[in-house]
């Protein structure tokens, strides 16, 4: 590792996270430090300045955020800079959206200390650091998928678009502009249709049937 400071911007809606995060690090013995925070990406970019920071990090569920839009942002506005998302999220769907939105590591808050520290080493030196079962979101019947989703219905296919952009049943139902029943039921008939148990393996078996 360089000598010099690797330099953290973080962003989350809670100030505890923040000062979490700063509890975990010896500046001078382990050259990392947070040099700046937000609540949300919206107040945080015209307070990112790009040579003021080496790595973000990002909280996964900020309220009135979509998390896949949080780093489209960030990646458009800073495209060389790194971006770990930080969070107490661990289903497999969502390190599955980050991993192809680009992000350079997923970390869950339950990481011990040195799991975090070394983590941050890693990302900083050109490493990408996920969970290791994330290949448990390989399923084997990507064709099959594939041609099972080419049947679903449009309402079907922008339901499963928005329970993956992070939206509640019910908001999907406010969106769509139909009822909360309604919703539910298009989504056990294709839970079905996929042989799936609940709505993180639909999601996770969708994905993989567009890159499988």
């Amino acid at each position: 590792m360089q000598n010099n400071t690797i330099r953290l911007f973080v962003i989350d809606d809670h100030p505890i996270v923040v000062d979490g995060i700063r509890y975990r690090l010896h500046s001078e013995q382990d050259r990392i430090t947070v040099v700046a925070s937000a609540l949300n990406v919206h107040d945080a970019i015209p307070n990112l300045k790009l040579n003021a920071f080496d790595i973000i990090i990002l909280d996964l569920y900020i309220p009135n955020c979509n998390p896949l839009d949080n780093v489209k942002t960030l990646k458009d506005r800073f495209r060389d800079k790194k971006i770990i998302i930080f969070t107490s999220e661990s289903a497999s769907v969502w390190v599955s959206r980050m991993i192809k939105e680009g992000v350079n590591a997923y970390l869950t808050k339950d990481l011990s200390d040195s799991q975090f520290i070394s983590a941050i080493y890693k990302v900083f030196n050109g490493e990408a650091v996920f969970p290791i079962d994330v290949s448990s979101i390989n399923i084997t019947n990507g064709k099959k998928d594939f041609e099972r989703e080419q049947q679903l219905l449009p309402i079907q296919r922008k339901i499963i678009k928005l329970l993956s952009d992070g939206l509640s049943v019910k908001q999907i139902a406010d969106k769509v502009e139909t009822n909360f029943f309604r919703i539910n039921y298009l989504l056990k008939k294709t839970r079905q249709q996929f042989k799936v148990k609940n709505n993180v393996e639909l999601i996770a078996t969708l994905l993989n049937s567009k890159t499988g």
